[in-house]
C-alpha cells in the first residue's frame, strides 16, 4: 500500500510515509474501501451495497453543494424504496419535499439485471405519493441484460416525450398516467470499482479549493473532506428517525470548507476559455503526420481544415492505428490557431452521468490545473465548442450506452456544444448508437 492510499484508510504512517504493518494488520484491512466500509455497516462489514450506497451519496451531496436551490440530503429515506432523497422547498411555501429519489444496489457478475425486477422497483416507486413532484434514479454498478437495456431505453425514450416503448413494457395504454410518471425515472448502470466514485469525488473537492492539486497538502485534504463526508453519511443512515437522517447544504459546505464562487479565472466565459487556446495552440505537433480523410457525403478526401464547417454530431471510425487520436490532436491545435474552441477527451476516463466531469478533466489538463465540475457543464452549454471523445471503442459496451445517452441530452436541446465527434474502431462505429 503506498502512502497516498494509506492516508485514504486513515492508517498512522512512520517516517517513510508508509503504513505501519502492525497498525494494518491490527485494524484486520489495508483496502481504502475497506476502511470506509468499517464506518458504513458494521453488520456486513465489507457488504458492496452499503458502499455503492454512500459513495453515490456523496457524489449527489456535491451536486447539492453546487445548487443552492436544495435543502440537502436524507440517507435511507422515509420509505424503503428510496435510499437517498434530495430535499428542496416546494414552490409557494408548501414545504420541503422530495425532488429527487435514488435507489442503489449492488450485483456483481455474472449476475445480470432483467426486465421484471427493474420495472417492479421503478413502479414501486411510482406508486409513492413523492413520484408525483419527484424524478427517480436506479444505480447500480452491476451489469443490465437484454430485457433490462430494454426497460433502461423505454424510460429514455419516455423522457423525450415517446411513450409507445414504456406503454408496451408496462402493459398500459399509452395515455396512461402511469406513463408520464415514468417519464421522471431512469436507470443507470455503472459498472467499475467504489473507489472510482470515490477518486472522482476528490477530484471535485480538490477543484473546489484554491490551493490547486500540486500544493503538497491538496490531495489529503480531499481525502480527508470526503472521509468525513462518508462518516456523516453512513452514520446517519443508521438512525431510526427521519428527521436524523437529514443531511444539510449547510452541513455539507461546512465539511468541504465551503465552495467559493467560481473565480474569474476558471470561468469559460470569463478568462479560461482563452487560457485554454493559448495552451493548445502551443503544443507542437510539428512531428505529427495528417491522417488521410475521407467522408461519406463526398467523393474528394477531407482536409483537416474542412472539419471546421461541418456541423452536426460525427463518427471518426478508422482501424487500431490509424491516426484518429493524432487527428484529434491536430485538429485541436489548427482550430485554436483560429480562434475555434475543440476540447478533447478520453472516454476511458468517463463515469456515467458526469460527462461534464470528463470535459472539466480534459481542459483542466491542458491548462495545467484540476477545475471544477461546473466547468465542464460551462463548455457543454457554451454552442461553438466541439466536444471530441477519444477512444470511444476502448471502453465497454455498457459504457458507451451510457456515454451516448448523455450525449443525447447535450445536443438534443440545442443548447449543448455545436458538435460531438466520438473516435471508435470500424467495428465499434457500426455498433454505436449515433446521437440525436
Amino acid at each position: 500500500m503506498n502512502a497516498r492510499a494509506a492516508r485514504r484508510a486513515g492508517l498512522p504512517t512512520g517516517g517513510s510515509g508508509e503504513p505501519s504493518a502492525e497498525s494494518a494488520e491490527q485494524r484486520g484491512f489495508t483496502s481504502p474501501a475497506r476502511a470506509r466500509e468499517r464506518t458504513a455497516c458494521e453488520r456486513c462489514r465489507y457488504c458492496p451495497r452499503h458502499q455503492l450506497q454512500h459513495c453515490q451519496a456523496i457524489l449527489t451531496a456535491l451536486d447539492v453543494a453546487a445548487d443552492d436551490a436544495v435543502l440537502g440530503i436524507r440517507v435511507e429515506g422515509t420509505v424503503d424504496a428510496l435510499d437517498l432523497e434530495v430535499i428542496a422547498e416546494g414552490p409557494s411555501g408548501a414545504g420541503p419535499l422530495v425532488v429527487r429519489g435514488l435507489q442503489m444496489k449492488s450485483r456483481q457478475q455474472p449476475h445480470t439485471w432483467a426486465r421484471a425486477e427493474l420495472l417492479a422497483i421503478v413502479h414501486r416507486w411510482a406508486e409513492l405519493p413523492v413520484s408525483a413532484d419527484s424524478e427517480f434514479s436506479f444505480l447500480t454498478d452491476g451489469v443490465l441484460g437484454p430485457s433490462g437495456y430494454a426497460v433502461a431505453a423505454a424510460l429514455d425514450e419516455a423522457r423525450d416525450g415517446k411513450y409507445d416503448f414504456v406503454a408496451e413494457l408496462l402493459g398500459v395504454d399509452v395515455a396512461d398516467p402511469l406513463c408520464f410518471v415514468m417519464a421522471r425515472a431512469q436507470v443507470v448502470s455503472e459498472p467499475g470499482s467504489v473507489e472510482a466514485l470515490l477518486l472522482s469525488a476528490e477530484v471535485e473537492v480538490q477543484a473546489m479549493h484554491g490551493a490547486g492539486p500540486t500544493h503538497p497538502d491538496s490531495e489529503k485534504d480531499a481525502a480527508d473532506r470526503v472521509n468525513e463526508l462518508f462518516r456523516v453519511i453512513s452514520t446517519r443512515s443508521g438512525l431510526p428517525d427521519p428527521d436524523d437522517r437529514f443531511v444539510s447544504r449547510d452541513e455539507i459546505l461546512a465539511i468541504l470548507g465551503g465552495v467559493a464562487q467560481l473565480a474569474e479565472a476558471d470561468r469559460w466565459t470569463g478568462s479560461l476559455a482563452g487560457e485554454y487556446l493559448t495552451a493548445v495552440a502551443s503544443e507542437n505537433v510539428d512531428d505529427l503526420v495528417v491522417p488521410t480523410l475521407s467522408a461519406g457525403w463526398q467523393d474528394s478526401p477531407l482536409r483537416l481544415e474542412d472539419l471546421a464547417s461541418v456541423g452536426g454530431p460525427l463518427l471518426m471510425a478508422g482501424r487500431t492505428g490509424a491516426g484518429k487520436s493524432t487527428l484529434a490532436r491536430l485538429w485541436r491545435r489548427g482550430a485554436a490557431g483560429a480562434g475555434g474552441k475543440v476540447v478533447v477527451c478520453h472516454a476511458e476516463a468517463y463515469l456515467a452521468r458526469r460527462l461534464d466531469r470528463l470535459v472539466a478533466d480534459a481542459v483542466g489538463s491542458a491548462v495545467g490545473r484540476t477545475l471544477p465540475r461546473v466547468v465542464g457543464r460551462q463548455v457543454l452549454g457554451y454552442p461553438s465548442v466541439t466536444v471530441v471523445i477519444d477512444g470511444v471503442s476502448e471502453v465497454p459496451h455498457q459504457v458507451r450506452s451510457e456515454l451516448a445517452a448523455e450525449l443525447c441530452t447535450h445536443l438534443a436541446g440545442g443548447t449543448g456544444p455545436e458538435r460531438s465527434v466520438l473516435d471508435a474502431t470500424r467495428g465499434c462505429a457500426r455498433r454505436f448508437s449515433r446521437p440525436r
